[in-house]
């Protein structure tokens, strides 16, 4: 996955906001629309997706964090210095963005 690190540790939205709000600003930035979202494994939802957008949970994340990208084929992932992320099937690239 080619993706954008997201930070939000708004205690008063719920994961729903905090994914749909990366997800947005994602679109406006790329253009494109991401399609999952790696959160901390205390984070993710039992039902796997939220807004139409796969969430799921690994330890490579940090809590508040919100990994949202389009997920690309695992066979593509090369990334040499994305070894613990490629395991799961992603390459990690990308950007972070800040938001409260």
């Amino acid at each position: 996955m080619i993706g954008m690190l997201w930070f939000d540790n708004d205690e008063q939205r719920n994961l729903a906001a905090k994914v749909g709000r990366a997800a947005e600003y994602y679109r406006e930035k790329y253009g494109k629309s991401p399609n999952l979202c790696f959160v901390h494994l205390s984070q993710a939802p039992k039902e796997g997706r939220v807004d139409g957008i796969e969430v799921r949970g690994t330890r490579a994340v940090m809590s508040n964090h919100f990994w949202v990208g389009v997920e690309q084929e695992p066979a593509k992932a090369s990334s040499p210095s994305a070894q613990g992320v490629v395991a799961q099937g992603v390459v990690a690239q990308g950007v972070v963005a800040h938001e409260n």
